[in-house]
């Protein structure tokens, strides 16, 4: 249960929908009138990983993993669910350092636009309609079941 929505639009982008007309059901409005989910555990994990070419302690790994959180909170409705798993891993690459709310916004913002190309690549599946399917778009990506994203800090310096 969930729906992904442009961060900025809020326009709907995936999620459930009425099967009889095809409308988006907006999946936060039907949790607040079903208060017992019928939804599995673990059906709508969302992982994701932000790689960065920046020298990272583990602590500042896990902040910049959850100022990254932001990007799921501006995308999916509802997120964090008590049946997700939802989480991001940090990971940095580099020898450099840099400011960790420089760092953390760049994450958020490219995790954004991850899970934003994902859905718009996403193909149909066992007749689940997709993105692409409703929108009969060009594809030229691929959706991962992890989204692998690096930051090239070096462009920013």
């Amino acid at each position: 249960m969930g729906d992904v929505k442009h961060p900025h639009t809020r326009q709907i982008l995936a999620g459930a929908r009425n099967p009889q007309t095809g409308q988006w059901l907006d999946c936060c409005a039907y949790l607040e009138q079903h208060a017992q989910s019928e939804a599995l555990a673990g059906t709508n994990t969302t992982i994701g990983v932000i790689a960065l070419n920046a020298k990272l302690t583990k602590a500042e790994a896990k902040k910049i993993a959850q100022l990254t959180q932001n990007a799921l909170a501006r995308t999916i409705y509802p997120v964090h669910t008590m049946l997700d798993g939802d989480t991001i891993f940090v990971l940095g690459t580099g020898e450099q350092t840099f400011a960790l709310d420089y760092l953390g916004h760049l994450a958020t913002k490219v995790m954004e636009e991850a899970i934003l190309a994902g859905i718009q690549a996403a193909d149909k599946l066992a007749g689940v309609e997709s993105y692409t399917s409703i929108h009969i778009i060009n594809k030229t990506c691929h959706i991962f079941w992890v989204v692998m994203i690096s930051i090239k800090l070096c462009n920013f310096i």
